[in-house]
């Protein structure tokens, strides 16, 4: 396992000191989707998209739309201008 970019252990012999605790692990398990797809849900909520009662993968913020599929999103904008704006936020 790589250690995520960024953390630092504090001596050269660190390493032997120490071990990671992995909190959460959906990888290959069934409900995996699921879990990813709550998790974007709160995301998109979060930042004032509301979901669409008819198609939960669906999101909606004033002239914008964002359709989720899979691990891909689309979205749809009247200008540019909000689409940028949209990734922006969204990042």
């Amino acid at each position: 396992m790589k250690l995520q970019k960024g953390f630092e252990i504090p001596n050269k012999h660190g390493r032997e000191k120490h071990c990671l605790k992995l909190l959460k692990s959906i990888y290959g398990l069934k409900q995996a989707g699921r879990v990813w797809n709550l998790h974007l849900c709160k995301g998109y909520i979060r930042l004032k998209y509301s979901q669409s009662k008819i198609d939960p993968c669906l999101y909606y913020c004033k002239d914008t739309l964002l359709t989720v599929y899979i691990d891909d999103c689309i979205l749809i904008a009247k200008t540019n201008k909000l689409i940028k704006d949209a990734i922006k936020e969204i990042s």
